[in-house]
């Protein structure tokens, strides 16, 4: 009498060379005192070597524009999902700081928008790292070549339609109690958003 299973070894981007282990056959579970009716021999596992590069289709950006990357491997499997991540200045410089992308054909692209924030900061710079996900500790595969952000000159005028205007008179009169302001500008993206107060 025979019986057989497969166990999948799954590729784990990990260089961990001299992982092994070993199939125990119990007549009941794991964690119950049953005996231990076979034991395997130790088979090894072997890392299969792979490659990431992470490419940026520029090293100099404005803010409000978007940054695309190309990343290239080998040795990595179709469906892999691999996390980019980016390092320098905040949150509030971009539309987001990391995502997952998926490997297929030893191939993968993302974007990464850098916001307009209206904040005289120059000299800014970022990098995008790809990893193995997203929490501290996750192994590091490739950093791309430092992207510049370059400063946007941009202007804000309100210009109000009276300077001068009349408190109301709760209706006993016909005066013109309405204030209007227009905003003009300069270098500022379409569906901008702003808060006046």
């Amino acid at each position: 009498n025979t019986a057989s299973w497969n166990i999948p070894i799954t590729q784990d981007l990990i260089v961990d060379t001299g992982e092994e282990f070993k199939v125990i056959a119990k007549t009941g579970g794991w964690w119950l005192p049953n005996p231990t009716v076979a034991t395997s021999p130790v088979m090894t596992i072997q890392d299969l070597p792979f490659t990431v590069s992470v490419t940026p289709s520029t090293t100099s950006v404005n803010e409000g524009t978007t940054v695309d990357f190309t990343v290239a491997t080998t040795g990595v499997n179709n469906g892999t999902t691999l996390t980019w991540y980016v390092i320098g200045n905040t949150y509030t410089d971009y539309d987001d700081m990391y995502h997952t992308f998926t490997i297929n054909n030893n191939q993968g692209t993302f974007s990464v928008k850098v916001l307009q924030d209206f904040i005289n900061d120059t000299g800014e710079s970022f990098v995008v790292r790809i990893q193995g996900g997203s929490y501290s500790g996750a192994p590091v595969y490739a950093t791309s070549t430092t992207i510049n952000i370059n400063q946007v000159t941009w202007t804000f005028n309100i210009t109000p339609s009276v300077t001068t205007i009349a408190e109301s008179t709760g209706g006993q009169s016909p005066v013109n109690t309405t204030l209007t302001l227009a905003i003009a500008t300069t270098n500022v993206a379409n569906g901008t958003q702003l808060r006046c107060w």
